[in-house]
């Protein structure tokens, strides 16, 4: 049976848990502990995370040959992104951000991937 859904929102605080397969430990000592904890707080706290996860959706089309561009395939947010189409359901307000608002700066940084 599945965990009940989180209600998700800014700021919020989560208890995130880990565990080894068949519960054995995923530490073989107090460094390994450490790495974890840092690699964990280097992705609740950078927009990195973000803007990787985006740049895979968009992109996700291409790489299994769905579409030749991210914005020819016609199920994709990236036309909003780029302002050549309206929808209200996408808030790209966090991601637009991180490029000043500059579409042509968000284009770039999808594209130099692809």
């Amino acid at each position: 049976m599945g965990y009940k859904r989180r209600v998700w929102y800014p700021g919020a605080k989560y208890h995130i848990t880990s565990r080894g397969n068949k519960k054995r430990d995923i530490f073989l000592d107090r460094l390994d502990y450490r790495v974890f904890v840092a690699i964990l707080k280097d992705v609740i706290e950078n927009n990195y995370y973000n803007l990787t996860v985006n740049r895979y959706i968009h992109l996700n089309p291409v790489k299994d040959n769905l579409a030749v561009k991210p914005g020819d395939y016609q199920w994709s947010s990236y036309k909003h992104y780029l302002g050549l189409e309206k929808n209200d359901l996408i808030d790209e307000g966090e991601i637009m951000s991180y490029f000043g608002g500059k579409r042509s700066l968000y284009n770039e940084f999808i594209m130099s991937f692809a």
